[in-house]
């Protein structure tokens, strides 16, 4: 199945990353001063990937070691809108493990590889639409 995000490719974000690469080592580069201070406005009703709030949360986790409060972090995360792309993508658990596959045996006769998705322990969070489920 074709990706339906459009982008560069693998080969140009290669040529992109080398060209970037190439000019930040040239002689007569000069390093740039910090712009200033920037400072977060939580008011400003635009959604943040790195909420400050809950970036407290997770330091004081780390700090104290607290398992609790990491769940409070990750609870917030989960409830923020979804701003990159993998916020789409979530974790689920397969139903029972197939030992077998894990071995290197092959698929059995009755499942195809292109009935299955790709990843299967990846799902995307919205649900599906009617075009989608068609393909």
């Amino acid at each position: 199945m074709t990706s339906r995000i459009s982008g560069i490719g693998l080969a140009g974000i290669q040529k992109k990353t080398l060209e970037q690469h190439s000019k930040a080592f040239l002689a007569h580069v000069v390093t740039l001063p910090v712009g200033g201070f920037y400072r977060y406005r939580a008011r400003s009703g635009e959604a943040h990937g790195h909420d400050g709030r809950l970036i407290h949360i997770l330091q004081t986790a780390v700090q104290k070691d607290a398992y609790a409060t990491y769940l409070k972090y990750s609870e917030g995360v989960r409830k923020l809108p979804p701003i990159w792309l993998r916020d789409l993508l979530d974790f689920r658990k397969a139903a029972k493990p197939n030992r077998a596959r894990a071995g290197g045996n092959p698929l059995p006769k009755s499942v195809s590889a292109s009935s299955r998705p790709a990843c299967p322990w990846v799902r995307c969070r919205r649900k599906p639409t009617a075009r989608s489920t068609s393909q």
